[in-house]
């Protein structure tokens, strides 16, 4: 069952009212995470609403988590960027580690794209590109996110704003090319999400490149397109042997009104060689820009229904309690996309998943077919990453 927020204040001593750091005046609970909360905050002297991240003190005794949470804070601040959140602050206080962040009002691409795929080529490049310039400056910067996907790309509808502002959000396992951090490894390797994976990850390399950022913005962008990924299976470790072992969806299967040139785009950016993909993510997006005008042979022009997650009952954490109805039927045929989870707040944190399906797997359109021994690879991959885990857990 998901931390309830009342329990989650209550186990980090933070009320409404209460101030943290000497200026931060909690207002409310945002959402919580497996590994703390985040509050909705105002700083007592420029009255400026932010958002709080708080660590679970019983964490703070494992080096792992405070690392990767510090590691966060600087990555997110090293790269300033329109379309990255900004951190504020950072500090401790009481044995409380806690991040404060700009304050976005919105929802995260995944809830965006539940509503809206499949999307017209020049809605899918327009809401992504924003993101990949951002992305192009951290790598830029010698920095690599390494776990890119729709729950930590958030639109954010600020005052003045037109049209929503995709940000950049957790840089929680992002590293710096240059550094050498075994322990970091590892631990990303087990917290990047598998349907956003890159081959190189899956088969849990330690010196991970800017390629494998490229490869989720092509995940991402072949899920806008079509509502589905590029791989499916039941479980985590016939994910990461689909990956590895077999080549990606055809996204001309798939859409084949699309245009040609776009869908050689797309599976490049999808080559399971790194060597293989767009040298950059900004020939990635230059390869794109033909194709950003692109509207007529949008699957997805028509008139939408509401948005059912903004009215559909949802538990603690945010996530709906019973599944959203089907899209309306349109013009190309595709098979439906499983509903994906969406998170509560940008900033909650959570645990490092256990090695099971994620819910981008619970409806597989396409099966990989593995052999028995293939499949028994997998599943020692999975019990080694479960001890992983454990291991740094205790840590």
């Amino acid at each position: 069952m998901p931390p309830q927020p009342d329990a989650a204040a209550r186990s980090l001593g933070l009320s409404p009212g209460d101030v943290l750091g000497g200026r931060y005046e909690i207002v409310r609970v945002i959402g919580v995470g497996g590994t703390g909360a985040v509050f909705e905050a105002r700083h007592q002297t420029i009255h400026r609403t932010v958002a709080v991240k708080v660590l679970l003190p019983e964490l703070v005794t494992s080096p792992a988590i405070p690392q990767r949470f510090l590691q966060e804070a600087e990555t997110s601040n090293a790269v300033r960027h329109r379309n990255i959140v900004e951190v504020l602050d950072f500090g401790s206080e009481e044995g409380r580690l806690y991040m404060v962040m700009e304050y976005l009002r919105g929802e995260n691409l995944a809830v965006f794209l539940h509503r809206e795929a499949p999307m017209s080529p020049a809605r899918a490049i327009k809401v992504l590109d924003p993101i990949m310039s951002a992305l192009q400056a951290a790598h830029a910067a010698g920095i690599v996110h390494r776990d890119i996907k729709p729950q930590n790309i958030f639109l954010s509808h600020g005052d003045g704003d037109e049209e929503p502002v995709p940000k950049l959000i957790d840089f929680g396992i992002a590293r710096r090319l240059a550094e050498k951090d075994a322990r970091l490894t590892a631990t990303g390797m087990i917290l990047v999400t598998p349907a956003y994976m890159s081959p190189e990850q899956a088969r849990g390399e330690k010196e991970i490149t800017a390629a494998a950022d490229q490869y989720a913005i092509g995940v991402i962008l072949f899920h806008a397109l079509t509502r589905r990924i590029p791989y499916n299976a039941d479980t985590f470790p016939a994910m990461l042997i689909a990956i590895v072992t077999t080549p990606p969806t055809d996204i001309a299967t798939v859409r084949p009104d699309l245009d040609p040139g776009l869908c050689r785009v797309v599976m490049r950016a999808l080559a399971r060689d790194p060597s293989e993909r767009y040298p950059s993510l900004g020939a990635f997006r230059d390869a794109l820009k033909p194709y950003a005008s692109l509207d007529a042979p949008s699957p997805s022009v028509s008139s939408r229904p509401p948005n059912p997650l903004a009215s559909e009952p949802t538990r603690p954490d945010g996530t709906p309690v019973a599944h959203a109805p089907a899209p309306t039927p349109r013009p190309v045929s595709i098979a439906p996309q499983p509903t994906p989870q969406p998170t509560p707040h940008p900033y909650v944190l959570s645990a490092p998943p256990a090695a099971t399906a994620p819910p981008e797997m619970n409806a597989p359109p396409v099966r990989a077919h593995v052999s028995p021994a293939l499949i028994a690879i997998g599943v020692v991959i999975g019990l080694v990453s479960l001890a992983m885990m454990a291991l740094v857990a205790t840590l």
